[in-house]
């Protein structure tokens, strides 16, 4: 069970704030601090008992809390002395030499001490209180200082010296005047009297020098601190408190002479305590934690960390996952690397050994390895040469990082840049080049990139039922096929490279000897391991085939998106060309059209462009023709009366307009046209205007009505002429009615000129 003092005693907002890092050995300092408080008090309070002066006239007792105070001083001391080359702080020396001299002090306290033999001059009492007071004296100053001077981490032989030069002086000093001089200095105790005034306020002096230590360690404790402030809090307190047992008693044999040596034993032993934590124990845990952070992150790094020598002997080796290893441990361990690694390998291995041996390091050196899954591995070397050991031979710490990823990243990275490359030449090629060899040529840039040894490209006709063989890559024909056959064919006979057609999607085949269903190559065709078959799909439809084949490993995803996108664009650039060359076609029909075709700005009515046969018509040039609106070639036309035609055309009520007017050629000439206005598709929209030249078919119409009027004129005389006939045969045939005869000619009304019936 723990019975520390009560943990929030030290919290920030308690009583007594300290900082967190000091509160949990501050609890249990502070207990034994109370428990040490509360024993002076009793001893105070309680009467002196009468066999407790045997006890402590007991000299081997004396001699033996003197000699545990002496040599846990001397322990102090030594631990500084081999420290003090280690970075440690200067407090810790200034402490480790001034407790030398309290060692020293304290021995000459013990042979000093009443009863024991001469120790140069008679011992006697006054003579051990004098080297008590000044070790006493030293040991507060000492511990005061180290409370007031900052705590640094580095020290020197020289701050080493300065200090023993202080303090051992003063100690041979002490010496000299308390063996042969003791005359000189103020009685401290004298026989049937006890302690002398001077004895018991030096001891005061030395307790308050002790207390002012504590009251410096603890403002200091708000803060963290380097060094044991705890323990050496503790010390001073208890310091204090046995100092003050040396102020009651009346013999140096009572008992509070006794408590105050057992508390002065207490307290270096919190000093030792301090001592070893700050010089032995606290670099140990910090070498513990930093060896655990450095096998925690040994265990973080995915390299694989090798210790080897200048022959290449492979010592040790780290790995987080061992199974990863290229080859197992037993494999390399004590081996060179030439027997462990295949020759190339081995080759950059000891390069890099060799570099770092002249530089210090080497880093970046590659090399590939076969992994135990059957895969090929990529590692990056960093080497760094170790310090020399005894016999003077170097050693080294190798990492081998495993970049086949960063390989593979990089290989994507460079195919897609040739393949973006790619796409961005074949527009540009497309138009140096007719239809077939632009295709053989992107093809072969697909080959290339893909590290293919075969291509093709197939049209799809008749809506998928008929398959045309365009282009084979030159490097197909000259060295893998030879096969003959009709360029045309229907799907049903073709192989499996055309279920891209049937499926509608891509296909690779990886095993094509081992594929189930393949459907056999004809005679001459070469043989197939690998293929990548893709569809150029437009408007649901499949419109081309492509494909390459025979890589030497496995085609991946990036390769069938590349044969994918490349194959998209061939088919983009042969329909561009096509799309090209017909409206090539068609402009120049239009060109040579007769009719005249104008492009006009539907906001100013200005002409932007127009058709050869509109140019010879009006007699204008293009340029002329540009500076003029609508208005300049339709004199019958007003702009209010034009602006009313175009309205329905413009606000889209209607999709055309057709008009007959007059049209007035650069000459003045005016001649009749029939125009078609609409508005075209770009973006934004212009006003198309197509006028057909009407003059002929106005002359022919002119004409017509002539001979129609002339027709109409001769149907007119003649119908006159039969009516006076059918009047004639109306008399006759009254006449013979008149005779009793019956009539001759039929009741038979004559027709009308225009074909009907009067």
């Amino acid at each position: 069970m723990d019975h520390h003092l009560k943990p929030g005693l030290f919290e920030k907002d308690g009583l007594l704030s300290l900082h967190a890092s000091h509160r949990p050995e501050m609890r249990k300092v502070a207990t034994l601090v109370a428990v040490l408080l509360s024993g002076l008090l009793l001893s105070i309070a309680l009467p002196p008992f009468g066999a407790a002066r045997g006890i402590a006239h007991y000299l081997p007792l004396h001699t033996l809390l003197e000699t545990l105070a002496v040599v846990v001083a001397v322990m102090v001391s030594a631990i500084a002395w081999n420290v003090h080359t280690k970075k440690t702080s200067p407090s810790i020396v200034l402490l480790g030499v001034a407790f030398l001299g309290v060692g020293l002090l304290d021995f000459s306290h013990m042979l000093s001490y009443a009863g024991m033999p001469d120790y140069v001059t008679p011992s006697g009492s006054e003579k051990a209180i004098n080297f008590w007071l000044l070790a006493r004296a030293l040991a507060a100053v000492a511990l005061l200082a180290v409370a007031v001077v900052p705590w640094r981490t580095s020290s020197s032989p020289v701050k080493l010296f300065v200090v023993m030069a202080s303090v051992l002086p003063v100690v041979a000093i002490a010496h000299w005047l308390i063996l042969w001089h003791s005359e000189w200095l103020p009685r401290t105790f004298i026989p049937g009297e006890g302690l002398t005034a001077f004895k018991i306020y030096f001891e005061y002096a030395i307790i308050a020098i002790n207390i002012l230590a504590a009251i410096v360690l603890w403002r200091r404790m708000r803060q963290p601190q380097p060094f044991n402030a705890v323990m050496l809090f503790g010390a001073v307190c208890v310091m204090a408190m046995g100092e003050y047992f040396f102020t009651l008693y009346a013999d140096v044999t009572d008992i509070y002479n006794l408590l105050g040596h057992v508390y002065k034993v207490l307290a270096y032993l919190l000093i030792y305590r301090a001592i070893v934590f700050e010089t032995v124990e606290q670099p140990y845990h910090r070498l513990s934690f930093m060896q655990a952070q450095m096998q925690a992150t040994l265990n973080a790094v995915p390299d694989l960390m090798f210790e080897v020598d200048e022959k290449g002997f492979i010592r040790d080796f780290h790995s987080a996952v061992p199974e990863l290893l290229a080859v197992p441990p037993e494999r390399f361990l004590n081996k060179t690397v030439h027997e462990s690694l295949p020759q190339e390998s081995a080759d950059v291995v000891m390069a890099a050994i060799h570099d770092a041996g002249v530089t210090g390091r080497s880093h970046g050196k590659q090399y590939q390895l076969q992994a135990p899954q059957g895969d090929r591995k990529w590692y990056e070397l960093s080497v760094a040469r170790k310090t020399g050991d005894m016999n003077g031979e170097h050693g080294y710490v190798m990492l081998a990082r495993d970049i086949t990823k960063l390989k593979e990243n990089e290989a994507v990275l460079k195919m897609q840049a040739q393949r973006s490359q790619i796409l961005l030449n074949l527009p540009k090629i497309s138009g140096q080049m007719d239809e077939k060899s632009f295709m053989q040529y992107a093809q072969e840039q697909v080959e290339d990139l893909t590290g293919s040894k075969i291509s093709f490209i197939h049209l799809v006709n008749r809506g998928g039922e008929e398959i045309e063989l365009v282009a084979w890559s030159r490097r197909t024909l000259e060295h893998y096929c030879t096969a003959a056959y009709d360029s045309h064919y229907p799907l049903s006979k073709a192989g499996i490279w055309a279920d891209a057609l049937r499926e509608g999607k891509a296909v690779i085949f990886n095993d094509y000897p081992n594929y189930p269903h393949k459907r056999g190559l004809p005679e001459g065709h070469s043989t197939l391991q690998r293929l990548i078959s893709v569809p150029v799909i437009e408007g649901g439809e499949v419109v081309m085939l492509a494909g390459v084949g025979n890589k030497d490993t496995d085609y991946t995803d990036l390769d069938c998106e590349s044969v994918q996108l490349i194959a998209t664009e061939i088919w983009h650039n042969v329909k561009r060309a096509r799309n090209e060359n017909k409206l090539a076609r068609l402009t120049r029909a239009l060109d040579r059209s007769k009719n005249e075709i104008y492009l006009l700005d539907p906001k100013t009515w200005l002409f932007m462009d127009a058709n050869q046969g509109a140019l010879e018509k009006t007699g204008y040039s293009l340029k002329e023709l540009t500076s003029l609106t609508v208005l300049d070639l339709k004199p019958e036309f007003k702009q209010e009366s034009y602006a009313a035609l175009l309205a329905p055309l413009l606000s889209g009520e209607k999709k055309y307009v057709r008009l007959e007017t007059n049209h007035r050629a650069k000459d003045g000439n005016l001649y009749p046209v029939e125009v078609h206005l609409e508005m075209t598709h770009d973006e934004p929209p212009l006003l198309m205007q197509v006028a057909l030249d009407i003059t002929e078919r106005k002359r022919t119409e002119s004409l017509l009505h002539e001979q129609l009027d002339e027709l109409q004129r001769w149907q007119q005389a003649m119908f006159g002429r039969e009516n006076r006939i059918i009047s004639m045969k109306q008399e006759i045939n009254e006449l013979l009615a008149r005779s009793g005869q019956p009539p001759r000619y039929a009741d038979h009304p004559p027709e009308k000129p225009d074909g009907g019936v009067k």
